[in-house]
C-alpha cells in the first residue's frame, strides 16, 4: 500500500514537464510555441518545423524575420506559422519560406494577419475547416508551388483584402468548398493556373476591385464579381466577369 501511493505522488509530478512545449520569446526555436504577446529580434531563423501559437488573443510581430523550414514542400502537415483553433491572434511582419504551407489557421476565428511574406513554400496562406471572420491584409503570397491564399473545407466570411499574390505555380486564390468571403483590392500577377479560382460548391463570395495582370478568374455563377456596378479589373491579356 505504501508503494503504490509512493508510485502515484510521483506520476503525478512527472505529468506537466510533458504538456507544455518551449516558449518562443524574442529569439524563437525550432519548433517553439507562442503564450504571450511576443516580438522577435530581426534576424534568419532555420525552424524545419516552424512554430505554433498555442493562445488567444496573442500579438506576433515577427520584425520580418525570416523562418526558413526544412523544404519539405510537399508535407502539409509542415507548416511555418500554425495557428489550431485559435481566435483572437494578430501575426505580422513575418517571413515564411520552405514549408509545406507558410501560414496555417485551423479551425481559427476572428484572426489578423498582416504585412506577411509567404515565399517558396508549398502552399502559401492556408485557411481550412471552420476558420471563419479572419482578416488577412496587406499580404504577399509568391512563388508557392502550389497556391498562394487557399480557402477549403469549410471557412466562410473572410475579408482577404490588398494581398499580393504573383507567380504561384498554381492558383493565386483558390477556394474550395468556402463561402460567403470577400475579395477585394487584391494584386494578382501571373499565377500559373488561376488568378483566382473557385470549385463548384463554393458561394455567394464577393469577388471585386480586384487587379489582375496576365491571370483569369473563374466563373462560377452563385458568386458575386460586381458590386455597385464595380467589378474587377483585368489588365495584360486577363479576363473574367464584368459588371456588363
Amino acid at each position: 500500500m505504501r508503494l503504490l501511493t509512493v508510485t502515484l505522488i510521483i506520476f503525478s509530478f512527472v505529468i506537466p514537464f510533458n504538456v507544455y512545449g518551449i516558449e518562443c520569446g524574442s529569439i524563437p526555436t525550432d519548433g517553439c510555441e507562442v503564450t504571450v504577446d511576443t516580438i522577435f529580434r530581426n534576424d534568419i531563423y532555420y525552424l524545419p518545423n516552424g512554430i505554433k501559437i498555442v493562445s488567444n488573443d496573442v500579438m506576433v510581430d515577427c520584425k520580418d524575420s525570416i523562418l526558413i523550414g526544412g523544404g519539405d514542400l510537399h508535407n502539409y502537415f509542415n507548416n511555418g506559422i500554425l495557428l489550431d483553433t485559435k481566435s483572437s491572434v494578430r501575426v505580422n511582419h513575418c517571413i515564411v519560406k520552405n514549408y509545406g504551407i507558410g501560414i496555417k489557421l485551423l479551425n481559427s476565428n476572428n484572426n489578423e494577419l498582416t504585412n506577411n511574406k509567404v515565399i517558396g513554400n508549398g502552399h502559401g496562406f492556408n485557411l481550412q475547416l471552420s476558420s471563419s471572420y479572419n482578416i488577412l491584409r496587406n499580404n504577399l503570397a509568391s512563388s508557392n508551388v502550389h497556391h498562394g491564399f487557399s480557402l477549403q473545407s469549410g471557412p466562410n466570411n473572410n475579408y482577404l483584402f490588398k494581398n499580393r499574390a504573383e507567380n504561384n505555380q498554381k492558383s493565386g486564390f483558390y477556394l474550395d468548398h468556402a463561402s460567403y468571403n470577400n475579395l477585394t483590392r487584391n494584386t494578382i500577377s501571373f499565377n500559373g493556373d488561376w488568378g483566382i479560382e473557385l470549385i463548384d460548391s463554393d458561394y455567394y463570395n464577393n469577388i471585386w476591385l480586384n487587379k489582375l495582370y496576365g491571370d483569369n478568374v473563374e466563373f462560377k455563377p452563385t458568386n458575386v464579381y460586381c458590386i455597385n456596378g464595380k467589378g474587377n479589373f483585368y489588365l495584360e491579356g486577363s479576363s473574367g466577369p464584368s459588371c456588363s
